[in-house]
């Protein structure tokens, strides 16, 4: 069940996480994901277990945020969802309670942090560098280079975030990290954003040159090349993704 809820970025380091030694098994025919049209998928991915119950703790955490932030539908959407998530969270959990603690220690953070109105984009990107980290060790990978890789990855996921709800969250007086740290969105804004994706994108493609190439190496390098840089460049040309849009691939 929580495999099903895995979304493009946590596929992403499902793929970069991945040990596995040569192409895994690929099978056609109907799966839990498509159950009435025969598909192509991977019968078994190592680091697909870990990255499922990551995903399912991380989503606990964040209805818990939104029900004590939210109000209205959004109060009442949370408390039925929690409902629903409660017996996967505690399942999960019960699997990886390192993981568990970690992940709610850092969006705890993340969500202090907020109402603080942080404006320092290292302090707010850094809490979910952290919490993929975290899923990282939790995967027993034994190489720094994938998880540094990971945590940069997380770092500009959170910053894309913030660029793709810019004017959502400025219309409705919400906060935003972009709005806190520059206040507007001007050339010289969007300039300094693109220095720092350029630096982070740089340092992901060096540490990717350190790795043991896996089945999913070519897949990785074309999204930390190509596909993160393209999404950047959309976001700071004002081209927004949408919460049910969002790739990095």
């Amino acid at each position: 069940m929580a495999s099903l809820l895995v979304n493009y970025d946590m596929v992403f380091a499902a793929m970069l996480l991945s040990e596995g030694k040569g192409a895994p098994t690929v099978c056609h025919g109907r799966c839990v994901a498509s159950p009435f049209k025969k598909k192509c998928y991977i019968a078994e991915l190592d680091s697909l277990d870990v990255v499922a119950d990551a995903t399912v703790i991380f989503a606990w955490h964040k209805l818990m945020d939104d029900l004590g932030d939210e109000r209205g539908l959004r109060r009442l959407r949370a408390r039925i969802l929690r409902t629903v998530w409660k017996p996967l969270y505690k399942k999960a959990a019960s699997y990886r309670p390192e993981l568990a603690f970690e992940t709610e220690r850092y969006l705890a953070l993340f969500s202090k942090l907020e109402k603080e109105g942080c404006a320092s984009i290292d302090r707010m990107t850094d809490c979910m560098g952290h919490y993929a980290e975290a899923m990282a060790y939790e995967a027993r990978v034994d190489r720094d280079a994938k998880r540094a890789i990971l945590y940069y990855e997380m770092r500009l996921i959170t910053l894309a975030d913030a660029l793709d709800d810019y004017e959502d969250d400025r219309k409705a007086g919400r906060y935003n990290l972009i709005s806190a740290r520059y206040g507007n969105m001007s050339d010289n804004t969007k300039a300094e954003l693109r220095q720092l994706v350029t630096h982070t994108m740089n340092e992901q493609y060096r540490l990717m040159q350190l790795l043991t190439p896996n089945a999913f190496s070519s897949i990785v390098e074309n999204i930390l090349t190509r596909g993160a840089d393209q999404v950047m460049n959309d976001l700071l040309a004002g081209k927004t993704r949408g919460k049910r849009g969002r790739k990095h691939a």
